[in-house]
Protein backbone atom coordinates (compact mmCIF):
# COMPACT_ATOMS: atom_id res chain seq x y z
CA UNK A 1 0.00 0.00 0.00
CA UNK A 2 1.31 3.49 -0.85
CA UNK A 3 1.63 6.27 1.73
CA UNK A 4 -1.38 7.98 0.13
CA UNK A 5 -3.50 4.80 0.31
CA UNK A 6 -2.50 4.22 3.94
CA UNK A 7 -3.34 7.86 4.74
CA UNK A 8 -6.80 7.71 3.09
CA UNK A 9 -7.68 4.33 4.62
CA UNK A 10 -6.70 5.71 8.02
CA UNK A 11 -9.05 8.67 7.54
CA UNK A 12 -11.85 6.34 6.46
CA UNK A 13 -11.64 4.05 9.47
CA UNK A 14 -10.41 6.21 12.34
CA UNK A 15 -12.49 9.19 13.52
CA UNK A 16 -9.57 10.49 15.62
CA UNK A 17 -7.32 10.69 12.56
CA UNK A 18 -10.09 12.35 10.54
CA UNK A 19 -10.71 14.84 13.35
CA UNK A 20 -7.00 15.73 13.39
CA UNK A 21 -7.07 16.12 9.61
CA UNK A 22 -10.15 18.37 9.73
CA UNK A 23 -8.58 20.52 12.47
CA UNK A 24 -5.35 21.17 10.57
CA UNK A 25 -5.17 19.47 7.14
CA UNK A 26 -1.75 20.73 6.04
CA UNK A 27 0.01 19.95 9.31
CA UNK A 28 -1.62 16.53 9.62
CA UNK A 29 -0.73 15.54 6.04
CA UNK A 30 2.88 16.65 6.58
CA UNK A 31 3.06 14.70 9.85
CA UNK A 32 1.83 11.61 7.99
CA UNK A 33 4.61 11.97 5.42
CA UNK A 34 2.48 12.81 2.38
CA UNK A 35 4.41 14.22 -0.58
CA UNK A 36 3.37 17.75 -1.71
CA UNK A 37 1.71 16.32 -4.87
CA UNK A 38 -0.36 13.95 -2.72
CA UNK A 39 -1.31 16.79 -0.34
CA UNK A 40 -2.54 18.85 -3.30
CA UNK A 41 -4.51 15.86 -4.54
CA UNK A 42 -6.20 15.30 -1.18
CA UNK A 43 -7.03 19.00 -0.73
CA UNK A 44 -8.52 19.09 -4.27
CA UNK A 45 -11.35 16.91 -3.00
CA UNK A 46 -11.77 15.48 -6.50
CA UNK A 47 -12.63 11.77 -6.06
CA UNK A 48 -12.06 10.98 -9.74
CA UNK A 49 -8.51 12.40 -9.62
CA UNK A 50 -7.80 10.59 -6.35
CA UNK A 51 -9.14 7.32 -7.74
CA UNK A 52 -7.21 7.79 -10.97
CA UNK A 53 -3.99 8.51 -9.09
CA UNK A 54 -4.43 5.52 -6.81
CA UNK A 55 -5.25 3.17 -9.68
CA UNK A 56 -3.43 4.88 -12.56
CA UNK A 57 -6.60 4.79 -14.68
CA UNK A 58 -6.71 8.46 -15.59
CA UNK A 59 -9.02 9.33 -18.49
CA UNK A 60 -10.50 12.62 -19.62
CA UNK A 61 -14.16 13.40 -19.05
CA UNK A 62 -16.47 15.69 -21.07
CA UNK A 63 -15.19 18.89 -19.44
CA UNK A 64 -11.54 17.81 -19.48
CA UNK A 65 -11.87 16.65 -15.87
CA UNK A 66 -10.91 13.23 -14.59
CA UNK A 67 -13.58 10.63 -15.28
CA UNK A 68 -13.58 6.88 -14.95
CA UNK A 69 -15.63 4.37 -16.91
CA UNK A 70 -18.40 2.93 -14.75
CA UNK A 71 -18.02 5.68 -12.12
CA UNK A 72 -19.87 8.93 -11.65
CA UNK A 73 -18.42 12.08 -13.18
CA UNK A 74 -17.58 14.44 -10.35
CA UNK A 75 -17.73 18.16 -10.92
CA UNK A 76 -16.80 20.67 -8.23
CA UNK A 77 -19.20 23.57 -7.61
CA UNK A 78 -18.09 26.65 -9.59
CA UNK A 79 -15.67 29.05 -7.90
CA UNK A 80 -15.35 26.88 -4.82
CA UNK A 81 -12.28 24.89 -3.82
CA UNK A 82 -12.69 21.75 -1.74
CA UNK A 83 -10.24 23.27 0.76
CA UNK A 84 -12.90 25.92 1.56
CA UNK A 85 -14.69 23.24 3.60
CA UNK A 86 -12.08 23.65 6.32
CA UNK A 87 -12.93 27.36 6.66
CA UNK A 88 -16.70 26.91 7.03
CA UNK A 89 -18.56 28.39 9.96
CA UNK A 90 -21.26 25.73 9.99
CA UNK A 91 -21.16 22.11 8.87
CA UNK A 92 -24.34 20.01 8.97
CA UNK A 93 -24.02 16.26 9.51
CA UNK A 94 -26.56 13.49 9.94
CA UNK A 95 -26.68 10.71 12.50
CA UNK A 96 -28.44 8.21 10.23
CA UNK A 97 -31.82 6.66 10.84
CA UNK A 98 -30.28 4.46 13.53
CA UNK A 99 -27.16 5.87 15.17
CA UNK A 100 -25.72 2.43 15.89
CA UNK A 101 -23.74 1.53 12.80
CA UNK A 102 -25.03 4.42 10.65
CA UNK A 103 -23.20 7.47 12.00
CA UNK A 104 -20.30 8.01 9.62
CA UNK A 105 -16.68 8.47 10.54
CA UNK A 106 -16.88 11.95 9.02
CA UNK A 107 -19.93 12.91 11.11
CA UNK A 108 -18.16 11.71 14.26
CA UNK A 109 -15.04 13.74 13.42
CA UNK A 110 -17.00 16.95 12.73
CA UNK A 111 -19.04 16.54 15.94
CA UNK A 112 -15.83 16.12 17.96
CA UNK A 113 -14.18 19.16 16.34
CA UNK A 114 -17.15 21.54 16.58
CA UNK A 115 -17.30 24.42 19.03
CA UNK A 116 -21.08 23.94 19.19
CA UNK A 117 -23.28 21.00 18.25
CA UNK A 118 -26.92 22.07 18.18
CA UNK A 119 -28.86 18.84 17.69
CA UNK A 120 -32.39 17.62 17.23
CA UNK A 121 -32.63 13.84 17.24
CA UNK A 122 -35.30 11.46 18.42
CA UNK A 123 -32.94 8.56 19.13
CA UNK A 124 -31.71 8.39 22.75
CA UNK A 125 -28.58 6.52 21.64
CA UNK A 126 -27.75 9.34 19.20
CA UNK A 127 -28.27 11.90 21.98
CA UNK A 128 -25.93 9.98 24.29
CA UNK A 129 -23.34 9.60 21.52
CA UNK A 130 -23.40 13.31 20.60
CA UNK A 131 -23.03 14.25 24.28
CA UNK A 132 -20.13 11.82 24.65
CA UNK A 133 -18.37 13.02 21.48
CA UNK A 134 -18.66 16.71 22.40
CA UNK A 135 -19.79 17.18 26.01
CA UNK A 136 -19.02 20.92 26.08
CA UNK A 137 -20.62 21.78 22.73
CA UNK A 138 -23.74 19.58 22.66
CA UNK A 139 -26.89 21.75 22.69
CA UNK A 140 -30.33 20.14 22.36
CA UNK A 141 -32.85 22.03 20.21
CA UNK A 142 -35.94 20.30 21.61
CA UNK A 143 -36.79 23.38 23.68
CA UNK A 144 -37.83 25.22 20.50
CA UNK A 145 -40.56 22.69 19.64
CA UNK A 146 -44.06 22.50 21.15
CA UNK A 147 -47.37 20.92 20.27
CA UNK A 148 -49.44 23.08 17.89
CA UNK A 149 -46.59 25.58 17.46
CA UNK A 150 -46.05 26.82 13.91
CA UNK A 151 -42.89 25.25 12.48
CA UNK A 152 -41.86 28.49 10.78
CA UNK A 153 -41.85 30.23 14.16
CA UNK A 154 -39.80 27.36 15.62
CA UNK A 155 -37.24 27.64 12.80
CA UNK A 156 -37.01 31.44 13.12
CA UNK A 157 -36.44 31.35 16.89
CA UNK A 158 -33.93 28.50 16.58
CA UNK A 159 -32.00 30.30 13.82
CA UNK A 160 -31.99 33.56 15.80
CA UNK A 161 -30.73 31.92 19.01
CA UNK A 162 -28.12 29.82 17.20
CA UNK A 163 -26.45 32.84 15.60
CA UNK A 164 -25.72 34.15 12.13
CA UNK A 165 -24.43 30.79 10.88
CA UNK A 166 -27.95 29.40 11.17
CA UNK A 167 -29.85 32.48 9.99
CA UNK A 168 -31.66 32.43 6.66
CA UNK A 169 -32.61 35.21 4.27
CA UNK A 170 -36.24 36.27 4.14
Amino acid sequence: MTILETFLVGLARDPERLCSFISNPENFMATCGLEPKDRELVVSGDPARIYADLHRLFQTGPAGDAALPGFFHYQKPPNRAAADLFNEHMVVVGTGIRSIGQMTTEAIAWIKKADRVPYLVNDPVAVALIRELNPKGAEPLHRFYAANKDRRQTYDVSAHENGPACAHEK
